[in-house]
């Protein structure tokens, strides 16, 4: 139907402009005949036969001779008009044309493309077996998102291009991530080691250094970020804030076990829980924590570590605190109190 449409359109502005330029060459060709003298005219009268049919014929030939420029020159001006009505036209229906079949994708400034190539000339070309992130060009997501800007070449019979916004991480968001593709967690892991990716936006460095499939120990924070969403998914949720007059308790939900008769896990130099990899690196136990959180604001992976607010103990000053401890070294036989340590009153 577009087809059709188009033939149409360029018929319909070309044949007036033919029939237009035909006339006026027509009459340019008739025009120049009038100016051509007759042999009764009285130029032939003091001449004899001869002379006046010598300089009537010299005469004739060189007005023919001269009115050849002129209709050549009308021609080509005449033609100009519709050839270059005809380019406009033939270059709005490519354009139109482009664009409805799709050959041409604008990605926004606030977009990626994600790419599904549906195909390829090579058949032999597969996904490794248990992967659906295509590395090396296969058919499958491609690793390779598009960024913002005119692309070309992505053909609708062979790729399928879906637009989604960026990723956002406002001041008062952590974002989680959870990769759908990546090298098996080992035995007994249950969160993925973090590595040098740019922040899940650069895929085959992901996987060039290890990354692992599941929830990842990284997060995002305060940012923009161009991700692959197919193989990456964002859940954001708020920042951790423990107010005045708060503290805030903290289960690990992963880490190297407990040891026999130990309830809470150790105490280990890692930002306050916010930085989940040193906790690790640094022997970081399941289970819950000896350190708490004073009043204040932390960007934690709560994948990772269950935060519980509560309100911090207040003795009057008609009041004493009895305190009976959870965890420690066992008592001595015979013993029924603990000693007393220098722990800043626990």
């Amino acid at each position: 139907m577009f087809r059709k449409l188009a033939i149409s359109l360029i018929m319909a502005t070309i044949t007036p402009l033919i029939w237009v330029n035909k006339s006026q060459t027509q009459t340019l060709v008739e025009d120049t005949s009038i100016v051509f003298p007759s042999e009764d005219t009285t130029l032939s009268k003091p001449l004899n036969i001869n002379s006046s049919t010598l300089i009537n014929q010299q005469f004739r030939s060189l007005l023919k001779f001269q009115s050849q420029p002129t209709i050549i020159a009308q021609f080509t001006v005449g033609t100009i008009i519709p050839i270059f009505v005809i380019v406009i036209i033939a270059g709005v229906v490519l354009i139109f044309f482009v664009w409805k079949a799709k050959l041409f994708l604008l990605i926004g400034k606030d977009e990626v493309g994600i790419v599904e190539k549906k195909w390829d000339f090579n058949l032999s070309l597969r996904l490794p077996p248990g992967r659906i992130i295509a590395l090396n060009g296969e058919p499958g997501i491609q690793a390779k998102i598009l960024e913002p800007g005119p692309h070309f070449g992505y053909s609708p019979w062979q790729y399928t291009i879906t637009k989604v916004p960026v990723i956002t991480i406002s001041k008062e968001e952590i974002g989680l991530v959870e990769a759908r593709d990546g090298h098996p967690l080992e035995p007994g892991q249950n969160f993925a080691k973090i590595v040098d990716c740019n922040n899940f936006q650069d895929i085959k460095a992901f996987f060039d250094n290890g990354g692992q499939i599941g929830k990842q120990r990284a997060i995002l924070t305060n940012g923009t970020y161009r991700i692959n969403t197919e193989i990456f998914r964002c859940h954001q949720v708020p920042v951790t804030r423990i107010e005045a007059h708060q503290i805030g308790l903290v289960e690990a939900l992963d880490g190297y076990p407990l040891k026999p008769g130990k309830n809470f896990g150790r105490t280990v130099n890692c930002k306050d829980f916010q930085d989940t990899q040193t906790f690790f690196d640094n022997g970081g136990q399941v289970g819950k924590q000896i350190d708490i959180l004073p009043p204040g604001t932390y960007k934690i992976n709560t994948d990772i570590f269950k935060i519980v607010p509560v309100q911090q103990l207040l003795i009057g000053t008609e009041e004493i605190g009895l305190v009976e401890a959870q965890d420690g070294d066992s008592l001595n036989p015979g013993e029924s109190f603990g000693k007393v340590v220098n722990c800043d009153d626990f």
